[in-house]
This record gives structure tokens, C-alpha cells and sequence, in this order.
């Protein structure tokens, strides 16, 4: 069984001013970023107000790699959703970002073929891809401009920071016991190659390819608990659903089986 240390929502005004959370003053892990519907800079007190964007990982530092998340967020980089209609709609913002992004590669192919086409996909709003604002295809023409301009997108945007919050989970305490025999058996091929490459002491590389190895795992398996049609994230296989994992935090601790899991120790 894998143990992880949850530290419990974030908002950016629990990030203002705090110099603990500068990029790379953290650890590696896995964590989960959404909205509070009901209150902005605030963390979630019921599942219900938690609106699921992403699950991802960093193996180092993931204050870092919140940052880059909120760059991505504010510059464009990121599919934005108008998430309030989303709530009320019922809309699964992972399908509507995959639909179009589908939709998006297609009317590319379509323009290298003839470059009198269009290479922007559809302008939107567009009821064939409800909630959907912004999608992140470059700066080329209407839709960066779009995305700098439009007052539509730019509130939401700010509604987004506003009501941005952070989960983290960190692996604790990993040794090789742990692992199922599939991610035990990936784990030792890994290590050989990286011993043969012989720039790598083991006592050093051993812990670091561990928690690159759990990481992957928790990631997936969070994933699917919460189900990729709720999140930008790509989707990865659920081929981790047997790795038992326990959470813990100041609010006790609990067996991970479901989505609920992963926010009932945060939940007030």
C-alpha cells in the first residue's frame, strides 16, 4: 500500500506573500486543481462546490508546477470554460475540450492539404461544444486575439483565479515493497538502464525513480477515479485500479476507492 500526505486546498491568497510556497521550495507528487463554485478565494467545504480542471504530477516541485498552471490559465495556454454553465448543464468539460480538439487537428490537416482552408477550427461560443470559451491553438489570427480581447473571456479568466484551488498529495515514506508487481517490474527495468548509463550513483537514483514510478501511477489512478470526461487532462489507461493507496492528513486518514476519497479529508 502506497501512503500520501495530503496538504489540503490552496487558494492564491493563501499563496500571497508566502515565500515557503517559491518555485522550487516544494516536493514532487500528484495533485488535483479545480474551482470553488460558491466563493472565491476560498477552499471547497462540500464536494459539491468542487469543480474538477486537472490532475498532473511533478516529480521535484509542485508549487512549481502551479505556476505554470496559473501562467498557462491567464495567458491562453489552457481550454477556458465558462465552468458556472458547465455546473448548471451538466457538461463534461474533458469531452468538449477532446471534441474539439479533434475538430481543431482535422481543419489542420485540412489546411496543409489547401491553404486556401481555414486552420482555426470554429469560432467560438459554439453550441456544438457547450461551455467552451477559449481553446489553445496559438497566436495565429482570430483566436488569440480573441482570447486578449474578448471581455467574455477575460472575466471568466479572472473568475477562474478567483476561484482557483489546489490539493496536493506526497508520497511518504516509499520503499520497493510497495509497488505492485507490474510497477515493480517497470521500476527495475528503469533502474538497470540507468546504472548501465553509469552517470547515476544508485543510492541516488533509487528514491528519485521511485517516486517518478508511484507518481505515474497515482496520476492515472486519480484520473479515472475522477473520470477524464470531468478534466482538460489527457487521458491515461486505468491500469493501476489494484494499487491500494491511503491517504492521510490532519483530519485522520482513509482507503482510497472512489473521487470522494481524494476530497473528504479537505472537505470542512
Amino acid at each position: 500500500m502506497i501512503t500520501v500526505r495530503q496538504e489540503c486546498f490552496k487558494t492564491l491568497k493563501d499563496f500571497d506573500g508566502i515565500g515557503s510556497y517559491r518555485k522550487n521550495n516544494g516536493h514532487g507528487g500528484v495533485y488535483l486543481w479545480g474551482f470553488n463554485t460558491k466563493k472565491e478565494y476560498s477552499a471547497p467545504v462540500s464536494e459539491s462546490d468542487f469543480f474538477p480542471y486537472y490532475v498532473g504530477k511533478d516529480n521535484s516541485c509542485m508549487y512549481r508546477r502551479t505556476y505554470e498552471h496559473l501562467v498557462n490559465l491567464s495567458g491562453g495556454g489552457y481550454s477556458i470554460f465558462n465552468i458556472i454553465d458547465c455546473v448548471k448543464g451538466g457538461i463534461k468539460i474533458g469531452t468538449t475540450h477532446l471534441n474539439y480538439q479533434i475538430h481543431s487537428n482535422n481543419a489542420h490537416k485540412l489546411f496543409r492539404k489547401n491553404s486556401s482552408l481555414s486552420s482555426i477550427g470554429l469560432t467560438l461560443p459554439n453550441p456544438k461544444y457547450p461551455g467552451l470559451l477559449h481553446f489553445p491553438e496559438g497566436i495565429h489570427l482570430i483566436k488569440k486575439f480573441q482570447f486578449d480581447t474578448s471581455s467574455k473571456i477575460r472575466n471568466q479568466v479572472e473568475w477562474m483565479l478567483k476561484h482557483f484551488c489546489i490539493t496536493y498529495f506526497y508520497p511518504v515514506d516509499l520503499n520497493e515493497d510497495q509497488l505492485t508487481p507490474e510497477l515493480k517490474q517497470a521500476y527495475f527495468a528503469q533502474l538497470k538502464v540507468k546504472l548501465q548509463k553509469g552517470r547515476h550513483k544508485e543510492e541516488k537514483i533509487k528514491p528519485q525513480l521511485l517516486l517518478k514510478i508511484v507518481n505515474e501511477a497515482l496520476e492515472a489512478k486519480f484520473g479515472n477515479l475522477i473520470g477524464y470526461p470531468e478534466l482538460i487532462t489527457e487521458e491515461l489507461p486505468d491500469s493501476h485500479s489494484g494499487l491500494k493507496v491511503k491517504i492521510t492528513g490532519a483530519a485522520g486518514s482513509t482507503i482510497v476507492t472512489s473521487k470522494s476519497d481524494l476530497l473528504k479529508l479537505c472537505m470542512g
